[in-house]
């Protein structure tokens, strides 16, 4: 074993959390790494540590910590290995004249996990941790038969009660109501990992901060390295915000010669210039023989801020034409599954929203303001749309689900019926959706990427459900969670690769040196 300062960003982390004991109290953050553990620190860095620095991450369980990737083969193990010691436990105590090897075993791992509890104030604590669970006096009561276990679990529980969160005292409580020594140690025993996930919860908010800024500086790091093994590594970067400039130079370029140069700030983006796709267009799909600056000349009078430029790309990397996902741009392969996963679950809460938006426009406020009507009708379509990647293949049942929902409540309010026309005519519109070229989908579409646009475009810890569009309220949890993982991933992404995108950019801008 050895210890070494973290210029591993998060690697280590798991290693950390398995002795909780083990949290920095300086600046530089220490991290036990195991000889033993002779893996690609990078590719395990960014496949299993590497979402804790994104995702809201907690645990839940000690699972993930031990099992290191192999979280089934663990819980069998962990299974059979737990029943059969609580089992001999039990056979032992019942033995006449009763054997004690397993309670001295147990009293000792549980003594060993309270010290691991600890900390650096509790030093009179833990002196009196080892004195009343003095192994070697423990040993001699069971050599002399006059080990009284239940004893100890009177000092052990109150113990815990002085060390736990209070999200925990209700469990303390029932571990007094307990009768039976084997069923009173067994739930010691879960209540005591349960204090050591939130140990490791504790440990996670206080390092990752400065987990995050490792974590920046080690991609950094090792993608730099990478790009020296290679002749040209940033070739798809390159065209993916040449495409980019490209949308955006006629939707400004009327503006300039007008009224002078647009506004780079968020709220002068206009609907018309979100890219939908940002793969580049035909003229900007040469490699660095091409050049930087694009094949084409920024028009006279034109300006495009590089961070607008920049924004409007990373909204492109939801959606990504299946025949050129070779070409997913180099600084963000890294997240590649998750921009794609988000945009899936963005393009479904679009069309939640637009079958929403069908029927309230054709039922009225009848039932758009009952109670109840639109959460279940929005449940009712969440679930058909849920494993769904062909929409026109789901739409058909979506619209009988729409139907059969208003019909439903119409009823339980004692209004009437829908006539057959009305009926034909809401589930001809809602299968109307099913159509990539829906209008109505590509409203909503617009709207929802303009609110993604506006999430990172702004400061850190602005209130993101202000900026939901009245037409995407409805599923404003759904929203609110894309875009907080959509905003941390871009937030990421930036500070990683903002050099290399600064000297990319600054070409294809033609920005002064």
């Amino acid at each position: 074993m050895c210890t070494i300062r973290t210029k591993l960003g998060g690697w280590g982390l798991l290693l950390v959390l398995r002795r909780v004991k083990v949290i920095s109290r300086s600046t530089a953050v220490k991290i036990v790494q195991s000889d033993r553990l002779n893996v690609d620190i990078y590719m395990y860095y960014m496949l299993a540590v590497y979402p804790s620095t994104i995702d809201q991450f907690s645990l839940e369980t000690l699972e993930p910590l031990l099992s290191l990737g192999f979280p089934s083969i663990h819980k069998v193990v962990h299974d059979m290995v737990h029943k059969a010691f609580w089992d001999i436990f039990s056979e032992e105590l019942e033995a006449d004249p009763p054997m004690y090897d397993q309670a001295i075993r147990l009293l000792g791992e549980i003594k060993e996990r309270l010290i691991l509890l600890l900390m650096p104030g509790h030093g009179r604590l833990k002196t009196q941790i080892n004195e009343v669970l003095d192994l070697d006096l423990i040993r001699q009561q069971a050599v002399n038969s006059v080990l009284d276990v239940s004893h100890y679990s009177e000092f052990i529980i109150s113990v815990m009660a002085k060390l736990c969160a209070p999200v925990r005292d209700e469990e303390i409580a029932k571990l007094k109501m307990i009768e039976g020594v084997v069923p009173l140690y067994r739930d010691i025993f879960r209540v005591v990992e349960l204090m050591q996930v939130d140990m490791a919860n504790y440990a996670l908010d206080t390092i990752k901060p400065h987990l995050k800024q490792q974590s920046v500086e080690y991609e950094r790091e090792q993608f730099d390295e990478i790009l020296k093994t290679q002749q040209d590594g940033l070739v798809y970067t390159r065209k993916w915000l040449r495409g980019i400039k490209d949308r955006l130079v006629p939707s400004v370029a009327p503006a300039a010669s007008g009224a002078g140069p647009p506004s780079s700030s968020a709220p002068s983006d206009q609907p018309e210039d979100t890219p939908d796709r940002a793969t580049g267009s035909a003229e900007a799909s040469g490699g660095p023989e091409a050049g930087d600056a694009s094949g084409s000349q920024m028009p006279e009078g034109v300006t495009i801020s590089p961070l607008r430029l920049l924004n409007r790309a990373y909204i492109g990397l939801l959606e990504w034409d299946v025949q050129d996902y070779h070409q997913y741009p180099e600084t963000a392969l890294t997240d590649r599954e998750r921009f794609l996963e988000l945009g899936a679950q963005l393009k479904k809460a679009c069309l939640i929203a637009s079958v929403l938006l069908v029927t309230y426009t054709n039922v009225g406020p009848a039932l758009s303001g009952i109670q109840g009507f639109p959460s279940k009708l929005k449940h009712g379509i969440s679930v058909i749309v849920a494993d769904a990647s062909d929409f026109q293949s789901i739409i058909p049942s979506i619209a009988e689900q729409v139907c059969r929902e208003v019909s439903l409540h119409l009823t339980e309010i004692d209004l009437p019926q829908m006539k057959p026309e009305q009926t034909t005519a809401l589930k001809n519109q809602v299968l109307a959706l099913g159509e990539d070229a829906s209008s109505v989908r590509k409203l909503i579409d617009t709207r929802a990427k303009e609110f993604l646009l506006a999430c990172i475009s702004s400061p850190p810890g602005g209130d993101l459900a202000s900026k939901i569009p009245a037409s995407l309220k409805t599923l404003q949890r759904q929203m609110l969670e894309i875009a907080g993982l959509y905003t941390r991933l871009v937030r990421h992404n930036r500070a990683v690769y903002g050099p290399h995108y600064s000297q990319i950019l600054a070409k294809i801008l033609q920005l002064p040196k």
